[in-house]
């Protein structure tokens, strides 16, 4: 559980931690166009979706959705001015929002090729950074790669919360819910989460898999172990898409 002391490893390093002070933390690993992000702070704009409902039971209610940070990935260097109006904006907002793009997950810290499915109607919603598991090979680039684990022990783990005693054992406490829709790169991610004991940090998460295309058979038995893995932990749920397209305006304040 989350402490209410300093991360004294990154104080020691006097590497400032950016999600300090943040009571939860939302991680949305396949960020796209940030819809998620914005039925997170805005649900308003999305009724009756069923993100909505998990939102409210991890984070509470709509009116301390500041006590939340979004922290989003994003691979596709063709999303990066969207993503950075939507950060900018929440930010203004009283939102803590952080979009890293272009910027892939994977299980090792890096560089990597972003290949695009090509789907410009759908916002290249198909693309990844593991050319086999990308249904198109149209590579549009160098990117970042982080190891998702890492960044989720020493950051989202180590950020002093705020929480007091009290909060710590209220039904409120400090949580981390988690996104992951990074076409074919959850498998690998969620058996080094898994193997790291990273997993036990978050409360809850959606996964979406992509293995209707793998033919692969190492990487269709790593897909098994993969959801093995989550459905072992029953806190898992089926990804929302709703919405996917969606172009609702962004606050102004």
């Amino acid at each position: 559980m989350m402490g209410v002391k300093k991360n004294t490893a990154l104080d020691s390093e006097n590497v400032p931690n950016e999600l300090e002070g943040c009571y939860h933390v939302y991680l949305d690993c396949g960020s796209n166009r940030g819809v998620q992000v914005q039925k997170l702070y805005e649900p308003e704009l999305y009724p009756d979706v069923p993100v909505n409902t998990f939102f409210k039971k991890i984070f509470g209610k709509v009116a301390k959705r500041r006590e939340v940070c979004s922290v989003g990935f994003e691979p596709n260097a063709k999303h990066t001015e969207y993503l950075k109006r939507i950060e900018s904006s929440y930010n203004k907002c009283g939102y803590r929002t952080f979009f890293k793009v272009p910027t892939g997950l994977a299980d090792y810290d890096g560089e990597g090729s972003y290949f695009s499915d090509n789907s410009k109607e759908f916002y290249e919603w198909g693309g990844g950074v593991i050319e086999k598991r990308v249904t198109s090979k149209a590579n549009t680039g160098k990117v970042e790669i982080i190891r998702l684990v890492k960044y989720i022990k020493d950051i989202v783990n180590t950020r002093d919360t705020g929480a007091s005693e009290q909060d710590l054992l209220s039904y409120n406490p400090p949580r981390v819910m988690m996104k992951i829709d990074i076409e074919g790169s959850e498998k690998d991610v969620l058996i080094d989460m898994a193997l790291s004991g990273t997993l036990e940090i978050i409360d809850f998460a959606f996964i979406e898999y992509h293995d209707d295309h793998l033919t692969d058979p190492a990487d269709r038995q790593k897909t098994e172990d993969a959801r093995m893995v989550a459905n072992t932990l029953s806190k898992y749920s089926k990804y929302d898409e709703t919405y996917g397209l969606s172009d609702e305006p962004l606050p102004k304040c």
